[in-house]
């Protein structure tokens, strides 16, 4: 006589709650490899924004998608994103348009600015963002990371485990298609394994220009200053540099550049954050830091302000002084001095 089994209510109720997880991933694996290929055929970039000066319309950590327009489709109030001169990327508002041939001169600003980009971005086509979702960006920098990549793979481990494991028996002796876990289980390994295997989304930076108005680095409204009245002293061996302390948010880079207009020399100064507006702040320059200069030939310095700990916030212009290295002959011995 046969007894029919007895079935454990809580592993059924697990076992329901798994199937309906992997369902829903699935699900969501499809969507996500149906975005990917989207994307890529309608050329849709994904853009990760690493600052904010494009609050409130986007915010740090939003992720934003874009689509190369050509320039006659471009039009004011556009936000479009740009390289830049040194490689990075800018997301800004289109103030203005000049058009000329197969190109434009953009003049770009962040919304939470006061004022227009230094200079204009001239360009043959611009990625205009079509729409954001706020502080996905975060997200998909996780999953992009090295640790996100990791755990990817032993995500996909794990579900090539579930496939291939033998089912439980079924009534009869009969097992399960290995077909329909595939089936389930594949759209989800693509979810995990797309980010590490896809194109990456892009950062792009909202800079900052002199006049801004965001919550970040203690400003609520502040015009970057620069460094000014910058003074000079020397004894033949070095020659140092002060100038009064703008701000107490503020650091300082200063660079050496020769003659050519080629830096050879970079120093960072981050004064102690006790010292008072105004007080001196000071750089010297030794003999060995103008090495590469020749004798009785002039250098330029040039000091940036920065805020405390940001890369984007910075003068438009530095404030400068010069210095010089002269020979002086003694007897049969040339030496070499620095002087302002």
């Amino acid at each position: 006589m046969r007894h029919a089994s007895r079935v454990d209510p809580r592993r059924s109720r697990l076992r329901a709650v798994a199937q309906a997880g992997l369902a829903l991933s699935a699900c969501a694996g499809t969507l996500c490899i149906i975005a990917a290929l989207g994307m890529g055929l309608l050329g849709v970039k994904p853009l990760v924004f690493v600052s904010g000066s494009m609050s409130p319309t986007i915010e740090t950590g939003d992720l934003a998608f874009a689509r190369a327009a050509p320039v006659h489709d471009l039009r004011i109030g556009d936000i479009v994103s740009v390289p830049t001169r040194n490689g990075d990327r800018v997301t800004h508002r289109i103030q203005k348009v000049d058009r000329g041939g197969s190109k434009a001169s953009l003049t770009l600003k962040g919304d939470a600015n006061s004022v227009a980009d230094t200079r204009p971005y001239v360009v043959s086509s611009a990625d205009r963002v079509l729409f954001n979702i706020p502080k996905l960006g975060y997200a998909v920098h996780a999953m992009s990371s090295p640790l996100g990549i990791f755990a990817a793979g032993v995500g996909f481990a794990g579900l090539m485990f579930l496939v291939l494991r033998p089912s439980p028996p079924l009534a009869g002796g009969r097992r399960r298609a290995v077909g329909s876990r595939v089936a389930v289980v594949v759209p989800l390994a693509m979810l995990l394994v797309l980010p590490a295997t896809g194109s990456q989304p892009v950062d792009t930076f909202a800079s900052f220009t002199d006049s801004v108005s965001a919550p970040t680095g203690g400003f609520t409204s502040h015009t970057m200053m620069k460094a000014a009245s910058v003074d000079c002293s020397d004894n033949g061996s070095s020659v140092t540099y002060t100038w009064p302390h703008r701000d107490i948010r503020y650091r300082y880079v200063v660079n050496l550049v020769n003659e050519q207009g080629n830096t050879f020399q970079t120093y960072e100064v981050t004064p102690a954050a006790s010292l008072a507006a105004g007080q001196p702040v000071t750089q010297s320059v030794s003999q060995g830091d103008v090495d590469s200069v020749g004798t009785n030939d002039s250098f330029t310095v040039r000091i940036w302000s920065h805020v405390r700990n940001s890369t984007t916030w910075s003068s438009a212009e530095p404030a400068t002084d010069t210095g010089r290295v002269e020979g002086i002959q003694i007897l049969l011995s040339l030496t070499r001095d620095i002087t302002c």
